[in-house]
């Protein structure tokens, strides 16, 4: 059984490939998202789950601030707020003393009592809406700061450029909601390679010829668009766009601090493709 929560499994991991695919076809797939994606069509089960506006509790992002979150709008008759769905999963299998929580106030309390870096806050301060550092000390902001090791630049002449992902101005994160957007689609719908003048000259390329893309993990095909501000040497593209998949290219290879994927350093071949 794979049970998905909240994630496009096969747009934003890195080095997707038809192992993905193969393991969706063959497990017991339970979606639990608010949005259709590609994974849904693979579920055998399918839960809505609430959006950020539907739901209450805090959040806490990346440089450690909380912030509290507030139901503007109810949800649909046949959906639960995460902390009610995750409550019913684990009643039914037994570990119903372990979620007895009434509200996400209850969540947040506890989440205070067992999180160190919680223990200084005034929790009914955060919770009327006051934002709030778990815990504002220099030496705890460094922490946040990914220590990535300096290394080469892994150019060679099998894979002569370094591609880098990037977001769209219109998109956000997976584009599941961005791209059923029309008006957001009217000004970027789909995936570019961007690339300096030089380096298209070099290639015989001309604004939105179709190249295939090559990286030791995988390879895919995208049109090619001229930028000025792409230096020579490196290439760039989106990865919000499903007819893309660009992180079929991206390594498994992982910042020892904060265990993201590498995006940014791709080491990759160009070859044009016949019209």
């Amino acid at each position: 059984m794979l049970f998905t929560y909240a994630e496009a499994i096969l747009l934003s991991p890195c080095r997707i490939s038809t192992q993905y695919i193969e393991v969706l076809k063959r497990a017991f797939v339970i979606y639990h998202h608010p949005f259709w994606t590609r994974t849904a069509k693979f579920a055998d089960i399918i839960l809505p789950l609430p959006t950020l506006i539907e739901t209450n509790g805090t959040i806490t992002n990346a440089e450690a601030l909380i912030r509290r979150v507030r139901k503007v709008r109810e949800v649909i008759s046949s959906a639960r707020e995460p902390w009610q769905f995750l409550g019913q999963l684990a009643k039914r299998m037994g570990y119903e003393h372990q979620f007895i929580y009434r509200d996400p106030f209850d969540i947040f309390e506890e989440i205070c009592r067992a999180q160190p870096r919680y223990r200084i806050l005034n929790i009914k301060e955060v919770w009327n809406g006051r934002e709030r550092y778990t815990d504002k000390t220099p030496k705890f902001r460094r922490l946040h700061i990914p220590k990535i090791p300096s290394r080469p630049i892994k150019r060679s002449l099998q894979y002569p450029f370094i591609l880098l992902t990037m977001r769209s101005p219109y998109h956000f994160c997976a584009g599941d909601v961005t791209r059923n957007i029309d008006g957001l689609l009217k000004n970027e719908s789909e995936a570019y390679l961007f690339m300096n003048p030089r380096d298209m000259n070099d290639l015989g390329l001309e604004n939105r010829d179709l190249v295939e893309v090559t990286s030791r993990c995988g390879r895919i095909k995208i049109k090619v668009k001229m930028s000025e501000s792409i230096p020579p040497g490196i290439v760039a593209t989106r990865f919000h766009f499903e007819s893309t998949l660009v992180n079929r290219l991206t390594p498994p290879e992982f910042d020892p601090e904060s265990l993201t994927p590498n995006y940014k350093d791709i080491p990759v071949n160009i070859r044009k493709l016949a019209e």
